[in-house]
């Protein structure tokens, strides 16, 4: 995620202008590589919410922009002496980068359930595994080559875009990626489980 902030803004990458790894101090190190708060861990920071899964996107990130930002300005001090929490945020869009790698979290666990709901259920009448997977692992291959292409300001092709896009096949809507619809993989696999009871 701070990559794709720094790619997005032409900002280098490398901290401190060097791929030397030894030159954080370890708790610096654990900041960067601790895993920011989404699917179940973003429970604490909504747990007692009541409003809309519009409010609680939207809560959930500017949480993760704060603390993206909390650990950049606390990983590289002096790169970013002149700058707090706050204003960190505005000057690299990191609510934008927040926003949009929530949506990638979000496609991935539906592709994930549909990945479980054909090898469970057997939705598709197909025998050999290598074919049953191959569909999902093109599109998780889509949706990596998409977030790519996000973060280094290119366009998405149209005809890449659309084939993301189609209804009932990306599962993606701002909810918190617990309890998602599944788009057709949910309708087969309600008909798969009522052609086993009819038999």
């Amino acid at each position: 995620m701070r990559a794709s902030a720094l790619s997005r803004k032409k900002l280098p990458v490398l901290i401190e202008g060097s791929f030397d790894i030894n030159k954080l101090e370890l708790d610096q190190w654990l900041s960067l590589h601790s895993p920011l708060p989404l699917g179940f861990a973003s429970l604490p920071v909504l747990s007692g919410t009541e409003g809309s899964k519009e409010e609680s996107s939207n809560l959930l990130c500017k949480h993760v922009a704060q603390e993206l930002a909390r650990r950049m300005l606390q990983a590289e001090p002096r790169r970013w002496a002149n700058f707090d929490q706050d204003s960190l945020v505005d000057e690299l869009d990191l609510l934008a980068v927040a926003h949009r790698y929530i949506l990638h979290y979000l496609r991935i666990m539906a592709i994930e359930r549909k990945v479980y709901a054909d090898a469970t259920y057997q939705i598709r009448e197909i025998s050999h595994p290598v074919e049953r997977a191959q569909p999902y692992l093109d599109e998780f291959k889509l949706a990596m080559e998409e977030l790519s292409l996000w973060s280094a300001n290119q366009p998405i092709p149209s005809d890449q875009r659309s084939k993301a896009e189609k209804p009932g096949e990306r599962g993606v809507g701002m909810g918190m990626g617990m309890g998602m619809g599944m788009g057709k993989a949910n309708d087969a696999t309600s008909k798969k489980k009522a052609k086993k009871k009819s038999r």
